[in-house]
C-alpha cells in the first residue's frame, strides 16, 4: 500500500502554498518531512464549523506541524486563519483522494511520511447523534500530545462524522 501511494505522489503535480498563501492545485505534493498535518475541510458543511474551534486550537498549540487545509468544494480561502494554516482549493479531489480522506472535517497528522493518526478531530459529531451538544475528546489534540512524546508512537484512528466527499 505505501508503494503505491508513493507512486502515485511521484507522478502528481505540485504547486503547495506556503506560509499562509492559497495555491490552485490539481495536486498539492505530500510532504515527508516532519510533522504535517492534512485537513479535508468546507466551509458550507456543519461538520467542519463545529470543529473549527479545536482545529485552531490545535494548531496553535504545535506550530511545529505544517497545517495544510484541503477546501473541498469550496473557494473560501479566508475559513481559517492563515497564519496557522496553508490553503489550498481542492476541488477536483486528488489531493484528498490521495490521502484517503473520505468526509469533511478529516484529519490526517503524519510524521516523515508516515501516518500516525488519520480521523475524526473530535467527537462532537458522535455525540451529536447521541443526543450531547459538546465534545468531551479533542482526538487530534490527542494525537498531537501523543506524537510528540514519542514520534514513532500509533494512535488508534476515530472514524470521521461528517459530510461526505464526492470523488
Amino acid at each position: 500500500m505505501r508503494f503505491i501511494i508513493a507512486l502515485c505522489l511521484i507522478l502528481v503535480a505540485c504547486n503547495p502554498g506556503k506560509g499562509g498563501k492559497n495555491a490552485h492545485l490539481n495536486a498539492l505534493k505530500i510532504d515527508s518531512q516532519g510533522y504535517v498535518a492534512y485537513v479535508s475541510y468546507a466551509t458550507h458543511c456543519p461538520n467542519c464549523l463545529r470543529s473549527r474551534n479545536a482545529l485552531i486550537m490545535a494548531a496553535a498549540a504545535h506550530p511545529n506541524i505544517k497545517w495544510n487545509v484541503l477546501l473541498i468544494d469550496d473557494s473560501d480561502t479566508n475559513a481559517l486563519p492563515s497564519k496557522l494554516f496553508s490553503t489550498h482549493e481542492d476541488q477536483a479531489k486528488p489531493t484528498a483522494q490521495i490521502l484517503n480522506l473520505v468526509v469533511t472535517p478529516e484529519i490526517r497528522l503524519m510524521h516523515n511520511g508516515r501516518t500516525i493518526y488519520q480521523g475524526a478531530i473530535t467527537n462532537q459529531n458522535k455525540e451529536l447523534t447521541q443526543g450531547k451538544l459538546k465534545a468531551t475528546r479533542n482526538y487530534l489534540m490527542e494525537a498531537c500530545i501523543a506524537s510528540t512524546i514519542n514520534p514513532d508512537t500509533s494512535i488508534q484512528n476515530q472514524k470521521a462524522v461528517g459530510c461526505f466527499i464526492e470523488y
